[in-house]
C-alpha cells in the first residue's frame, strides 16, 4: 500500500514538474542534461530527446565557459538566485531569462546533480526598455528645455542644472554643480532674507508657483524671473530636495513697463500744453513788468535785488515748464544719417570743462568703425547729454571717478542693433528704484540738485527710435546703462 501511494505522489511530482510552464532543466555533475521539461521545449524549441544527454553548455551564449562557472558557483554556494542571462534556442535565437538554480544531493549529502528552473523575462525586458527610452526621452526635455531646470538637494546644493539654465545664467553645469544657488541671489534679496522665505513656503505648501523675483547672471546682469518651486518625495514620502522651473520675464516686464510709462507720457502731454499756456503767459508779463520797474527805480538798490530775484524766479518756472514739454512733446523725429562716433564726441567736448573739474576720466571703446544710424541728431545728441550728466552727477562723492562708453553691434531677436553702453564707478541705484528712474519727476538728488526729468527724456528719445534702454547697477559701486538702436542696414 504504502509503495502504491510512493508511486503516486511521484507521478504527481512528475506531472507537476512535466507541464511546468518555467523551463525546469537538470544535469548531472559533469553538465549532461538528465531531465528537460515541456516547459524548456516551448522555451528553447529543443525537443526532450534532442537534448538529453547532452551537456548544458548548448544552452548558453558563452558556451562552456559560463557553464562551468554556473557549476563552480553551484558547487561552492549550493544555489545561484535569479540570475540574468541569455539562452541559444534550437533557432539560434537568443532569449532573456532569469535563472535559479541549486544542487541535488543524495542521502549520504554527496552532491548529484543540478536542477534549474528558467524564466522568460522577455516581457519584462521590454517593459525595461520602455521605461528607460521614456526615461531618456524625460531627460532629453530636462535637459534641453529653454526654461531653467533646477534639482536641488536638502541643503539647496544644485544637483541638477540644465541647457536651460546655463543660457539663462551663463554658468556652465560643472561651475555650478554641487554649490548653493544663493550665489545668484542680488545682495538686497539676500540680506531681505529670501531664501528663508521661500523655504517656509516651500515646506508649509509643497510648492511655489509664479513667485516674481530677480537673479543675477554671471555677467552681472539683473534679470527678473518666475519661479516655481516643488518639494521632490521618495515613495515613503519623505523630502529628498526640490526642484526649481525658471522663467525668464526681463522683458515682458519691460514692455509692461513700457506701456505704464507711454500712458503717463500721454497724460503728462496733455498737463504740459495746458501749462505751457497758462503758466508761460503770466509768468511772461510778470518778468516783463519786472523789467519795466526795474529801469524806473535803477536807483533803489533794494528794490533792484528783489526785482532780480522776481526775474530769476520767473526764469526758473519758464525752464520748468520747457523741460517738462521736452519730456512730453509729441513732435517727430527728424530722422538722418548719423555717425555715433561724432555725435558721442561732439557730446563729450561739450562737457569737457565739467568733467576736467572734477577730474573724471573717460574711456571711449567703439568695437566697429563708421557706425551710421538712422537717427534725428538733436535728439541722439540729448540723449548722450543727459546719461553722461547722470554719470557726472553720480561721481560727486567718489574719489576716483570713471566713465567708460562701449560702442558695439550686436545681433538681438533676428536683427541687427548698435549697442550704446555708459558704464560709470559712481554711488548707483537701489534696488527698489531701479523700475522708478524713468519715471517723469523722479529722482533721487538732493533738492534743486535735480528736476527727475533727463532720464525720462532719455526714455522717449530711445522710444522715439523704436530702440530699447536698460540699466544695470550695484548700490554704492556703479551704473550701466545700456541703449539699443536698430541699425542701418
Amino acid at each position: 500500500m504504502s509503495v502504491k501511494m510512493e508511486l503516486k505522489e511521484k507521478d504527481v511530482l512528475e506531472t507537476i514538474v512535466e507541464s511546468s510552464t518555467p523551463a525546469i532543466i537538470a544535469t548531472d555533475m559533469s553538465g549532461k542534461i538528465t531531465f528537460y521539461s515541456r516547459g524548456a521545449e516551448q522555451l528553447l524549441g529543443y525537443k526532450s530527446e534532442e537534448v538529453l544527454g547532452k551537456r548544458a553548455e548548448l544552452f548558453y551564449v558563452k558556451g562552456n565557459a559560463e557553464a562551468q562557472w554556473l557549476m563552480n558557483t553551484l558547487k561552492r554556494e549550493e544555489k545561484v538566485h535569479r540570475y540574468r542571462t541569455k539562452l541559444r534556442t534550437k533557432g539560434r535565437f537568443l532569449t532573456p531569462v532569469m535563472l535559479d538554480a541549486s544542487v541535488v544531493k543524495n542521502e549520504r549529502g554527496e552532491l548529484i546533480g543540478t536542477i534549474g528552473i528558467c524564466t522568460s523575462i522577455l516581457e519584462e525586458q521590454k517593459l525595461e526598455e520602455q521605461v528607460r527610452v521614456q526615461e531618456r526621452f524625460l531627460g532629453f526635455i530636462l535637459k534641453n528645455s529653454a526654461e531653467a531646470i533646477i534639482g536641488l538637494d536638502m541643503q539647496d546644493r544644485i544637483m541638477v542644472w540644465n541647457r536651460g539654465a546655463e543660457m539663462m545664467f551663463g554658468y556652465a553645469e560643472e561651475e555650478v554643480k554641487g554649490k548653493t544657488y544663493y550665489f545668484l541671489l542680488p545682495d538686497d534679496l539676500e540680506l531681505k532674507g529670501e531664501v528663508q522665505y521661500l523655504n517656509n513656503v516651500l515646506w508649509e505648501k509643497g510648492y511655489i508657483t509664479n513667485y516674481l523675483t530677480e537673479r543675477i547672471c554671471k555677467d552681472g546682469k539683473r534679470i527678473t524671473i518666475s519661479l516655481s518651486r516643488s518639494l521632490i518625495k521618495d515613495e515613503n514620502g519623505e523630502p529628498l530636495g526640490s526642484s526649481a522651473i525658471i522663467r525668464d520675464v526681463t522683458y515682458q516686464k519691460h514692455m509692461e513697463r513700457q506701456m505704464v510709462f507711454t500712458e503717463k507720457m500721454a497724460t503728462i502731454g496733455k498737463l504740459a500744453s495746458s501749462l505751457a499756456h497758462e503758466i508761460g503767459t503770466p509768468i511772461n508779463v510778470l518778468s516783463g513788468r519786472a523789467e519795466y520797474i526795474k529801469k524806473i527805480t535803477a536807483e533803489n538798490d533794494e528794490v533792484c535785488k528783489s526785482l532780480d530775484i522776481i526775474i530769476a524766479q520767473a526764469e526758473r518756472i519758464t525752464k520748468k515748464v520747457a523741460n517738462l514739454l521736452d519730456v512730453a512733446r509729441q513732435n517727430p523725429a527728424e530722422i538722418s544719417k548719423v555717425s555715433l562716433k561724432s555725435a558721442i564726441l561732439f557730446v563729450l567736448d561739450l562737457l569737457k570743462p565739467k568733467l576736467d573739474k572734477m577730474d573724471i576720466g573717460v574711456v571711449v571703446n567703439i568695437k566697429q568703425e563708421n557706425i551710421i544710424v538712422d537717427a534725428d541728431a538733436d535728439m541722439l545728441q540729448q540723449l548722450f547729454i543727459n546719461l553722461l550728466v547722470n554719470s557726472i552727477d553720480a561721481l560727486k562723492r567718489k574719489t576716483k571717478k570713471k566713465i567708460e562708453i562701449i560702442i558695439h553691434i550686436v545681433e538681438y531677436e533676428d536683427r541687427k542693433m548698435v549697442v550704446i553702453e555708459i558704464i560709470d564707478n559712481g554711488c548707483g541705484i537701489l534696488p527698489e528704484n531701479i523700475n522708478r528712474i524713468f519715471d517723469p519727476f523722479f529722482t533721487t538728488k538732493e533738492k534743486g540738485e535735480g528736476t527727475g526729468l533727463g532720464l525720462s527724456i532719455v526714455a522717449r528719445i530711445v522710444q522715439e527710435h523704436k530702440g530699447i534702454i536698460e540699466v544695470q547697477s550695484i548700490f554704492k559701486k556703479g551704473t550701466r546703462f545700456i541703449v539699443k538702436l536698430p541699425l542701418n542696414t
